[in-house]
């Protein structure tokens, strides 16, 4: 047999069968082509062996380099955390649609109020959003506002803050308004200060003992407590009057 066919049995390279052949003898007394079976394990053995003698010699020189001693045990690197996701049930998403008709109007501001709606049913022209101003006798006024068919919702500016509005929206067919829904009344706030001045108030018992304590007029004397009962009578006429600017007490208006 052939020294590379041999190698291949035991599963080793040639060079090392010469190797150990060479050690043993074996090419001056046998032919290596004409190995038995148990020279063959006892060169697969030594090689083995001499295999296992250089892996050790490379781990001891291995950790000469790195500055470990023999024997000393390894330290496994850090494992890196997990990091679990928290799972936060949020429930069915909110559906786009409810597959209802609707038309409802909200303030904004004193200049503008927000709308949306949902349409089912066909639409035979454009989507116009028609906003009326009410008054004690009804409807005053009208405008128009020209939306878009794909959306659901717009903010209309209202011309008079103060004032109650109410809306209908619909399509225009050869300049003919037809309604399609009708929305709720809503009160837009005025953008000026209240006309209301003949309102009485007065302070909470709560901020008018925070108020003694901190200007220093709760004294055990009687002096003091004189002093504090007349000052008391002073603050609630003042704040009465409304002459207490920049005040940080709460002031609640009476019923």
């Amino acid at each position: 047999m052939r020294v590379y066919l041999i190698a291949e049995k035991l599963k080793v390279s040639v060079a090392d069968i010469l190797r150990v052949a060479k050690k043993l003898g074996m090419r001056k007394k046998y032919a290596i082509s004409n190995l038995t079976e148990s020279q063959e394990e006892k060169i697969k053995a030594l090689i083995n062996k001499k295999n296992k003698k250089g892996a050790k010699k490379k781990l001891l020189a291995d950790l000469k380099n790195s500055g470990k001693k023999p024997g000393s045990p390894v330290k496994k690197p850090p494992e890196e955390p997990v990091h679990k996701e928290v799972f936060i049930d949020t429930g069915p998403a909110i559906p786009a649609r409810y597959n209802d008709e609707t038309l409802v109007i909200m303030p904004r501001d004193p200049s503008c109020m927000f709308a949306y709606w949902e349409i089912s049913r066909r639409i035979y022209g454009p989507l116009v959003l028609r906003v009326y101003e009410l008054d004690d006798s009804g409807d005053r006024y009208y405008f128009d506002s020209d939306v878009d068919g794909l959306i659901n919702n717009w903010y209309v500016k209202v011309p008079h803050p103060g004032r109650k509005y109410r809306a209908e929206i619909g399509y225009m067919s050869n300049g003919v308004f037809t309604r399609i829904l009708s929305s709720n009344v809503i009160d837009v706030p005025s953008s000026s200060i209240s006309d209301e001045s003949d309102e009485d108030w007065m302070i909470v018992k709560e901020d008018l003992r925070e108020i003694i304590k901190d200007s220093g007029l709760g004294k055990e004397s009687r002096s003091s407590l004189r002093q504090a009962q007349s000052n008391t009578r002073l603050l609630f006429e003042i704040l009465k009057k409304g002459k207490v600017a920049g005040s940080s007490s709460s002031l609640v208006k009476k019923k």
